[in-house]
């Protein structure tokens, strides 16, 4: 929530909010769901790299975010005046080059970051593990999600994938950023159980 009043401080978007805080409500809201006991690190696990590793992490995942709601207005919009509905609250809504410019910024912001995330955590592999890289189900899911994203950059790039097909991949990369950070961690951990 943040990171999007500053957002919206500097691209002066607040018909955004409608979105935003809905999905924040949602989040808050499965997380008070989720456990609070407080479960030792393994020792293996205890280095500096921990806050670093996940820093980074928040940060991204929270640039692709504000990219997937931009995403969503944009695709809702598009469809809106394809469909020649007129709808009052799509008049708030910024014009469609600007939200899709606004997702554009977002993921090319959150990018380093999941980059940073990666490295960050190889090396913090290498440490607890002895090996950068063990292509084990959160280190695959972060790949993948680079990759999207990346697929992104290059067709927006050179194939002038800018509008419906970028925000159809961006929706695509946060899926992934879904499935890696919430579905990996609950059901497959691997080496990303921390607890001892």
């Amino acid at each position: 929530m943040l990171v999007f009043l500053v957002i919206q401080r500097t691209f002066s978007q607040p018909s955004l909010g409608a979105f935003v805080v809905p999905l924040v409500v949602l989040l808050t809201g499965i997380a008070a769901c989720l456990p609070k006991d407080i479960v030792p690190l393994r020792p293996i696990l205890e280095s500096g790299w921990l806050p670093v590793h996940v820093g980074f992490s928040i940060v991204a995942y929270v640039f692709f975010t504000l990219s997937f709601v931009a995403s969503i207005v944009f695709l809702l919009q598009e469809n809106q005046l394809k469909a020649r509905q007129h709808r009052r609250i799509y008049d708030l809504l910024p014009p469609l080059e600007t939200t899709e410019g606004l997702a554009y910024r977002m993921v090319e912001l959150g990018f380093p970051f999941l980059v940073l995330t990666i490295v960050s955590g190889a090396l913090w592999s290498q440490i607890a593990w002895g090996a950068y890289w063990s292509w084990e189900p959160k280190q695959t899911g972060a790949l993948l999600t680079m990759l999207i994203y990346a697929v992104y950059f290059h067709a927006r790039g050179t194939a002038g994938w800018r509008g419906r097909r970028g925000a159809w991949l961006m929706v695509a990369g946060f899926a992934a950023v879904l499935v890696t950070f919430v579905g990996i961690t609950l059901l497959a951990p691997g080496l990303h159980d921390f607890t001892v």
